[in-house]
Order: C-alpha cells, then structure tokens, then sequence
C-alpha cells in the first residue's frame, strides 16, 4: 500500500473528494480513487438506487463493452455486504478474477461493485480500506436517492415529459397511417 494510505489526512481528502462528485461521476471518481489502491482494468457497478441506469461500467473499453447486468446480478449474488472478496468469475464474458465490494446501508438499496485488479495477489489491508471506502460512497449514493436534490427531480421530470411526448408523437403517427 502506498504510505500515504497509512496517513488519515490522505484518507479524509480521498472521502471528500469522493463525497463532493456528482452523482453521475460516482463511479469513475471512485474507480480512480481505487487505482491508487487497487490498480485495475475495469470496474462495473450494480446499483439498486438508480432506476434509470442500474447497471454502470467505467475503465477498459474491451472489459466494459462486454459488462452484462446477467453477469453483475450473479455476482451480486456472491457478494458479501460490508466485505472485498476475491472471486473467479465471469465479467465481460470472461472468467477471470475480481474483487467484489458489496454495501448495503441502512438507506437505500445498495450497491455491488466488480472490478478486474492488474494483480492477483492482493493484500488484506487494501481490500478492507476498498470496502470501507466503497460502503462510505454507497451509504452517501443512497442517501441522494432517497433524497434527492431539485436538479435530480428537474431532471427526471424532463426525462418523464420527453418520454410521455414520444410515447403521443408514435400514437399519433401510427393512427395516422393507413
């Protein structure tokens, strides 16, 4: 681990940070916070709290091109909340190795994150800061879902009223046609 690991001032910057994203930046905010700590290629997300895009990946264009939710929900189903476990898995559509990190707060519906690390020995201490710091960004992730902020219901109310006036627009084009 890099020494500025050991030293709680590095720690509380990487939380602000990772605490200060928007939440649409969650994902590749934390997954390069967590290179630091844990180089990997890739890292996908399972998501409970976000209905319009449960499913989120970020890093190898190869890896995340291929993520599936099939893949992610059977590994959710491996996870253990509060732990990094050190799994063979398929992710991508390739077996492999991975770290899962899995957080269920009391607010919200939790999370499970993949990620596909560069090594395969991994040190304990790495993987239990990962889990601490991955259950930190969950429990904040859940609670803006359950209390989201105006510009998240502006902006989910402008998603409602596109759809709902492209859902009239094909009514009327397909009533329209003989």
């Amino acid at each position: 681990m890099d020494a500025s690991w050991s030293d709680p001032r590095h720690v509380l910057d990487v939380v602000e940070r990772l605490l200060s994203a928007p939440r649409s930046h969650l994902l590749l905010r934390f997954s390069a916070e967590l290179g630091k700590l844990i180089p990997h290629r890739a890292a996908a997300m399972q998501t409970g709290d976000c209905p319009r895009s449960p499913l989120k990946v970020v890093g190898d264009q190869v890896i995340a091109d291929a993520v599936t939710s099939v893949e992610l929900q059977r590994l959710v189903d491996r996870s253990e909340p509060g732990k990094a476990l050190v799994v063979d898995g398929v992710l991508g559509g390739v077996e492999r190795r991975l770290v899962l990190l899995s957080s269920m707060p009391v607010v919200g519906r939790g999370a499970v994150l993949a990620v596909v690390p560069e090594d395969t020995e991994l040190p304990t201490a790495e993987l239990e800061l990962a889990a601490r710091l991955w259950h930190i960004l969950s429990t904040d992730a859940g609670q803006r879902a359950a209390d989201p902020g105006l510009d998240v219901l502006a902006g989910n109310l402008a998603a409602a009223t596109a759809r709902a006036q492209a859902i009239t627009d094909l009514g009327q084009t397909h009533a329209a046609t003989p």
